[in-house]
């Protein structure tokens, strides 16, 4: 989590605390509780970027990639990842 709001700040973004999500959960579902409060954020068009500590754990499987780049895309949204 540190890393992620570390990259935020060196790169200028304000990052609200109703937007920090950290999961514990596993990449290989899209049925999260923090992917799933995430994601109805991204559609509202509450925030542009969104930062993971790797891109393994935002998905994990190419069907579940797949929609979430399509959602991303759908906000103009950014993904971007801290080790990658």
């Amino acid at each position: 989590l540190e890393q992620c709001l570390g990259l935020a700040q060196s790169r200028g973004y304000r990052v609200a605390d109703a937007h920090v999500y950290r999961e514990i959960a596993s990449g290989f579902s899209l049925e999260r509780p923090k992917l799933t409060s995430l994601r109805a954020a991204l559609r509202r068009g509450e925030f542009e970027v969104i930062i993971v500590n790797s891109f393994d754990r935002w998905a994990s499987e190419q069907p579940g990639l797949y929609r979430l780049y399509a959602e991303l895309s759908d906000a103009e949204a950014l993904l971007t990842s801290v080790t990658q």
